[in-house]
């Protein structure tokens, strides 16, 4: 038996068993009151609470088409400039530069090549970074190695017809549930469209990601579709396709995002300018997880490694890893 929280607008919640009408039946007819207990003990206080932190402010905007376009915002201005399929393999400092190898070969055999550079901003996650061979200062280098990654699974289902707006007046919003899926979530774009939507199969961490880890592709997808089928039980058939991903499978991530015990010498030592090297991400920030994190955390490492290169700092801080 499964239990289920619903969180959506409250417009959409029937606060009464008859709401208020017109004319002879004007007057609602009252609900029973959910028993106190009922709601201490279904846990929902624990889920509501996510959305009321500072990094979980219920007005947020979101990008017409998608977080993506934001990466393609930049490609359209620095395309040009963009090396794709170019899998790093070691990168290497010393008094004229930074040189950077890299396999281009995109999976077929290889094809090692080298760019070099003055100065080096690196924004590969600490989950791979740390596997390569890479010449910064033993500091830098443990830093890469203590930070931890959290594990997530994330599911998108594609319904052939947006069946909890026109069937149950959803409108966006969360349900919640105690099955290993965590939570569907509804999107808020499109609304009253005919067409096709996407829901938000499940949302997982704990050790329900790591057994969806070990699971295969078809394997996760099937799960998770029983899962929200036991909520919508019109899931099946109006399924069109869908895909689960999970970040500790994907190979240029290895995580979903870093998850620092304490912020302290090591998040210092791994944020450093590195004699040439300096590293960028949402893992060099206090907002991890989050596309703004990641943003900030070039803008300050672009800031501090101008102020080395223009002040000529690099000659009284190179070997010293600060």
């Amino acid at each position: 038996m499964s239990s289920v929280w619903m969180c959506r607008p409250i417009a959409a919640i029937p606060m009464t068993a008859r709401p208020a009408g017109g004319w002879m039946n004007a007057e609602p007819m009252a609900e029973r009151p959910i028993d106190l207990g009922d709601i201490v003990s279904s846990r929902f206080w624990q889920y509501l609470r996510n959305h009321t932190t500072y990094r979980h402010h219920a007005p947020m905007f979101q990008p017409i088409g998608g977080m993506e376009e934001i990466p393609h915002g930049f490609e359209r201005q620095v395309g040009d400039l963009i090396t794709y399929n170019a899998r790093v393999t070691r990168i290497m400092q010393d008094n004229g530069g930074v040189t950077v190898e890299y396999d281009a070969s995109d999976g077929a055999g290889s094809d090692i090549r080298r760019a070099t550079a003055d100065w080096c901003v690196c924004t590969i996650p600490f989950s791979v970074l740390s596997q390569l061979e890479v010449d910064v200062s033993a500091d830098m280098r443990a830093a890469m190695r203590e930070l931890h990654y959290h594990e997530s699974v994330k599911a998108g289902l594609q319904m052939r017809r947006r069946f909890w707006e026109s069937d149950h007046a959803i409108y966006g919003g969360i349900t919640f549930t105690d099955l290993p899926i965590a939570e569907i979530g509804y999107p808020s774009n499109e609304m009253h469209s005919s067409g096709p939507g996407v829901l938000l199969g499940g949302y997982i961490y704990g050790p329900q990601a790591y057994a969806y880890n070990s699971m295969s592709p078809d394997e996760r997808l099937e799960s998770i579709l029983s899962q929200v089928e036991q909520i919508h039980p019109e899931a099946r058939e109006e399924f069109d396709t869908g895909v689960v991903l999970s970040w500790h499978r994907v190979p240029w991530m290895l995580g979903c995002y870093s998850n620092w015990d304490e912020r302290g010498e090591s998040y210092r030592a791994a944020a450093r300018v590195d004699r040439r090297i300096v590293c960028a991400g949402e893992h060099l920030s206090y907002l991890p997880g989050w596309q703004e994190g990641s943003i900030l955390s070039a803008l300050d490492a672009i800031r501090r490694l101008h102020e080395v290169a223009a002040s000529g700092l690099y000659s009284t801080q190179q070997g010293d890893g600060q």
